[in-house]
């Protein structure tokens, strides 16, 4: 901890807020870390963002946090814990600046800048201090109490003038009090599952320092506030689950990094606005009128009335027609991209810097990173900004996808083929359109030297590599599996899942010399393996789940028919939907505990 430099020093101390054996979301404490002004961007060009992951990333090198729970899809930290040792020193770091309560304090210490609370009688009786700088709520999401309006004035109002970080989730309040807007300070606002929150009040534009603001589960929520554009330096918006049926001019927001809106039932449109900047980073170079200027994470989820973006609101006219879904958005920083279940919402998306796709229930008239469109794509693969609109002009290489999650194989095929080549990771997640592997040939290729991770889940139509070229469901060799199979030969992790008309493995598969893991679900109509499975020399997993009785009978040892084709594995998982059984370094394990 004394090796540690002084911001380090201050994020880590901070820890000390949450209890022990407490589970941390990373993404809160890199917010609250922000908020408190720890974070210190060594330049300009240097986001505090990616400072605080550089904060996180050291912390967790030197031990100081365990117990990791990491997204499968994405492979970012989602979670962790301090251990308890290392969490008595944050404490003692700490000193009485921190403060965590799970019962009414009757004279706190003067020194007290950072309090947690985690009972609702501490929010009744909550602190008369005039330098707290955090108020978080850290207990239990169940349980039912109303915080008096006056109350929370009063508090807001004549003691937390220094606030920085204020959390009010399921306080079960109807209105803020006007008063919110003298809390200049304030930088993260956490109203989530106040279900009879019904509106923002005005007074709360006046934080022009807020950057996160949550309002997840705020059911009875209609509107944001008519000058929500003047919270100038909002970085993350958080909205789910309440009654909004406009967005309007979030594309204004010019330090806005994070969009996530989610179960929005009645929202129609995203009335984005447009504003004349000047956007530079590395090979993009644009300027005229954009939206979202420094959006980097996008998510959109269950969203099914939402239909287009627009410039302006219906009925205001846009004699220029830039308020048409299919003109080019340009999202020059945007990053992640998540759609899900939005079955409406025709748009046509422009990122350049895009790095992960998860796409899964659009619509058809969905369009990101469209080469189709000539004006905008030239020869070389490269964008112009002609098509963007008449005012800009922009210059840079397609976007390098390293990670794609999509249900539709024909707008994967409608990117430039040049964005795929640092791909790592591709599933291709029920097309019921989709029928071979040499569908997406040009995309394989292009990514043959990175592509570590291939995954078909859930296509009914999946049968071959090509068009043709089978007997009874089972592949006939060819050039053309031989030389996707020789394309894929960085593979590491392969995954096949549920096609119930792919009766044998594709022959491709035994050119995948670096295979490691292979993973074969729920193929019923799969009743033997084939006879070149020996040449998968560095597959170290196999995974048979939920394969048919006939193909499980020939793997047992030693005498099943396909046993000596897979004897060479040193893990084999094998479950046919009545039993389980595990063969791991020569010894079979039978039951519903997995052995490592």
């Amino acid at each position: 901890y004394h090796q540690l430099e002084s911001p380090l020093k201050c994020c880590f101390t901070y820890c000390a807020l949450f209890p022990k054996d407490y589970v941390i979301e990373k993404e809160l404490l890199i917010s609250l870390w922000i908020a408190q002004g720890y974070i210190i961007p060594l330049n300009d060009g240097q986001s505090m963002e990616d400072v605080a992951e550089d904060y996180f990333s050291i912390l967790l090198k030197r031990c100081f946090f365990q117990d990791l729970i990491i997204d499968e899809e994405s492979g970012k930290i989602i979670s962790f814990k301090i251990h308890d040792l290392i969490h008595d020193i944050a404490v003692k770091a700490g000193g009485k600046e921190i403060c965590v309560r799970n019962f009414p304090p009757n004279d706190m210490e003067k020194k007290v800048r950072h309090v947690a609370y985690t009972k609702e009688e501490f929010l009744k009786n909550a602190c008369r201090k005039t330098h707290i700088r955090s108020y978080c709520y850290l207990g239990t999401l169940f349980f039912d109490f109303e915080m008096d309006l006056s109350s929370l004035k009063e508090l807001l109002l004549s003691n937390w003038m220094h606030l920085r970080a204020l959390d009010l989730v399921l306080v079960d309040i109807k209105s803020l009090p006007d008063s919110i807007g003298e809390l200049l300070h304030l930088r993260y606002l956490n109203l989530e599952l106040n279900h009879e929150l019904e509106v923002l009040p005005e007074s709360i534009t006046k934080l022009y320092n807020l950057q996160t603001l949550k309002l997840g589960g705020c059911l009875s929520l209609r509107e944001l506030p008519k000058d929500f554009l003047r919270l100038v330096n909002l970085r993350i918006l958080e909205i789910s689950g309440c009654g909004i049926q406009y967005l309007t001019c979030l594309g204004t927001l010019l330090h806005l990094k994070t969009l996530k809106l989610k179960s929005l039932i009645s929202l129609q449109y995203i009335v984005t606005g447009t504003i004349s900047t000047s956007v530079e980073d590395g090979k993009l170079s644009a300027k005229g009128l954009l939206s979202f200027p420094s959006l980097k994470v996008l998510h959109l989820d269950r969203l099914p009335n939402l239909k287009e973006w627009r410039s302006s609101r219906v009925g205001e006219g846009d004699t220029s027609g830039t308020s048409s879904s299919m003109t080019p958005s340009l999202l020059p920083q945007l990053k992640s991209l998540w759609i899900e279940q939005c079955r409406a919402m025709k748009c046509n998306l422009l990122c350049p810097n895009l790095e992960h796709v998860y796409i899964l229930d659009a619509n058809e008239r969905l369009q990101v990173n469209d080469r189709v469109n000539k004006e905008i794509w030239n020869e070389k693969g490269k964008a112009t900004g002609t098509a963007l609109s008449s005012s800009s002009a922009a210059s840079y290489s397609v976007p390098k996808l390293t990670r794609v999650i999509m249900d539709r194989v024909k707008l994967l095929n409608r990117m430039p083929m040049e964005s795929f080549q640092c791909l790592q990771k591709l599933i291709i997640h029920y097309d019921d359109e989709f029928e071979s592997l040499g569908e997406v040939e040009d995309i394989i290729f292009s990514c043959s030297s990175s592509l570590r991770q291939l995954e078909i889940l859930l296509c009914p139509n999946y049968t071959s590599v090509m068009s043709g070229g089978l007997e009874q469901g089972c592949y006939v060799g060819g050039e053309s599996e031989e030389r996707i199979g020789m394309a894929l030969s960085s593979l590491h992790h392969l995954t096949l899942r549920r096609m119930p008309k792919l009766k044998c493995l594709p022959n491709w598969m035994q050119f995948l010399t670096a295979l490691q893991t292979l993973e074969i679900i729920d193929l019923q109509e799969l009743e033997a393996l084939p006879e070149w499975m020996p040449k998968l020399t560095s597959l170290r997993q196999l995974r048979l789940d939920y394969c048919s009785v006939c193909l499980k009978k020939r793997c047992q040892p030693p005498n099943g028919e396909d046993w000596p084709l897979i004897q060479h594995i040193p893990s084999i998982h094998l479950h046919d939907m009545r039993d389980m059984a595990w063969h791991i370094k020569g010894e079979w394990i039978r039951g519903g505990t997995s052995t490592s």
